[in-house]
């Protein structure tokens, strides 16, 4: 029985995939991967936005702490440019897996609990185009990485082997930036670090709220 629930599950999902349309605020080519450049004109909302994101409430850590990568003396971090990665096939299985938890979630009557991200996060995280579901939790959260592993992020998405830390290899993301800029390091040609603005979905489990203070 528990398998069959799992398969009607997974039909159900597939089948909700299928109808997912590109999202209107995209503007490369469908069937392609397109890093889109952001104009700090036409894209003025998107752009002060991201720039809010990196506003941190912990200077201190930049440049400093145990798990920083490349340590250096800084007080705050700005954003430089700023690209829209539109990957039709993985905007898809992302969709796809969003409406299983979804349906799981119903099925199983599973209670969960708001994550409760900073407030400036979630205001300047709700200026971004794209509408987010509550109902499974989904935000937008931050990810420090290196130079080299920008482009297969954006070709692949997010793989656990990219990452290792406290918790073993897994995807790791923060709410505040100077967490992420720990795990960045200098891109050589450029002199900047990178950041990734990532959209996921935070299922806690009330007994666990705990651990988050």
């Amino acid at each position: 029985q528990q398998r069959a629930v799992r398969e009607a599950l997974k039909l159900g999902a597939q089948q909700q995939a299928q109808r997912v349309i590109t999202p209107q605020h995209w503007t490369g080519a469908p069937d392609s991967v397109n890093l889109v450049p952001l104009d700090p004109g036409n894209d003025a909302a998107a752009v002060a936005a991201l720039s809010a994101m990196l506003e941190t409430e912990n200077p201190q850590w930049l440049g400093q702490g145990r798990d920083v990568c490349q340590q250096s003396d800084y007080n705050h971090l700005r954003l430089a440019r700023a690209w829209r990665v539109e990957n039709l096939q993985l905007f898809q299985k992302y969709e796809q897996e969003k409406v299983r938890m979804a349906n799981e979630i119903e099925t199983r009557k599973v209670d969960i609990v708001n994550p409760q991200l900073r407030p400036a996060l979630l205001e300047a995280a709700g200026e971004l185009p794209g509408p987010l579901d509550a109902k499974i939790n989904e935000v937008r959260l931050l990810h420090g990485t290196k130079p080299d592993k920008v482009l297969a992020i954006a070709w692949n998405g997010f793989n656990e082997r990219f990452s290792s830390g406290m918790f073993g290899q897994t995807l790791y993301c923060a709410e505040d930036a100077g967490k992420c800029d720990q795990y960045c390091t200098q891109d050589k040609d450029s002199q900047h670090a990178w950041t990734v603005q990532d959209r996921r979905c935070v299922l806690i489990p009330p007994e666990d709220m705990h651990s988050l203070h």
